[in-house]
């Protein structure tokens, strides 16, 4: 606090009734007077539009170029930056491996460049219809889709797409990213399972034995075409059943013609007990899987 006497005139003794001195405070001028900043810290100088300007500004850019682009290159799945118009602005440095375009390589080209036909001729369009409407069904999500390579061959990739806005952007316009992740070892991975599980089916369903797929339960999961065949039931219900209550052969084999037990039904339920205890075996030594054939 600041004080300072009252200067006396004709009109102010500068004294009150008691004859003692008045005197005024002032506050003291701003900190930002000083160049500081509400914690009493240096504010950073700042120009005529508001932002912040000086040495400090062009310090902390220069870092913020560092760090974006050292994570575009240390990115496993390729990134790709577009601005409003589809044109490259920035790439991480893993779209050369999967892709063949170096980053550099890649920057400045219409995106267009990646995608084949009969997309990519008409991306300009998708994309100029988007900023006008608003209306997309590919922003955020996640979907598969050929990508071109630089020498002409395909690959199956999943692409994020999102739209990013950043203040004081060029003239308002977003920007994109595009995230590719190679998914060619899956669909590969997954056409040899359809295959095996295929060739597992034809062989299941075309064995001349009698065969049931039973979980640890005991439970029945499925059974084939010569079962189905032998007992003259269908699959539903013998689906779900377990062995216990499974009556393998119904009226037509395990009781001859005069209604008593046949020798077949007999070997049948000899063959069932003998599997209970297989099982029982296995899951008393901790074996998940057993595979019997009567």
């Amino acid at each position: 606090m600041v004080v300072h006497r009252w200067q006396t005139n004709d009109h102010d003794p500068g004294v009150d009734s008691a004859g003692v001195p008045r005197i005024r405070t002032r506050s003291p001028p701003p900190r930002s007077a000083y160049g500081l900043g509400p914690t009493g810290t240096p504010e950073r100088p700042r120009g005529a539009n508001g932002e912040a300007s000086g040495p400090e500004v062009g310090t902390e850019l220069a870092f913020e170029s560092k760090l974006l682009m050292g994570l575009l290159a240390g990115l496993v799945d390729p990134v790709v930056v577009i601005d409003g118009a589809g044109r490259v602005l920035r790439a991480s440095a893993s779209t050369e491996t999967l892709l063949g375009w170096s980053p550099s390589e890649l920057v400045g080209q219409n995106v267009n460049v990646l995608i084949p036909e009969p997309h990519g001729s008409r991306h300009d369009e998708y994309l100029a219809r988007y900023l006008v409407t608003g209306r997309t069904w590919i922003l955020d999500t996640q979907r598969e889709f050929e990508v071109l390579r630089r020498d002409g061959t395909l690959v199956t990739c999943e692409l994020t797409i999102s739209r990013i806005d950043l203040p004081g952007g060029s003239r308002g316009a977003p920007l994109f990213t595009g995230t590719l992740r190679d998914i060619s070892e899956r669909r590969r991975a997954h056409a040899a399972l359809v295959l095996s599980e295929a060739r597992f089916r034809a062989v299941f369903e075309n064995e001349n034995e009698l065969v049931l797929l039973l979980d640890e339960d005991e439970r029945v999961t499925d059974v084939n075409l010569c079962a189905l065949a032998h007992t003259g039931r269908s699959r539903e219900s013998l689906v779900g059943q377990r062995l216990e209550d499974l009556q393998l052969f119904g009226s037509r084999a395990a009781e001859g013609a005069s209604g008593a037990p046949s020798e077949a039904g007999d070997r049948v339920g000899a063959g069932v007990e003998a599997l209970r205890r297989v099982f029982a075996r296995a899951r008393s030594a901790g074996v998940a899987t057993a595979r019997f054939s009567l």
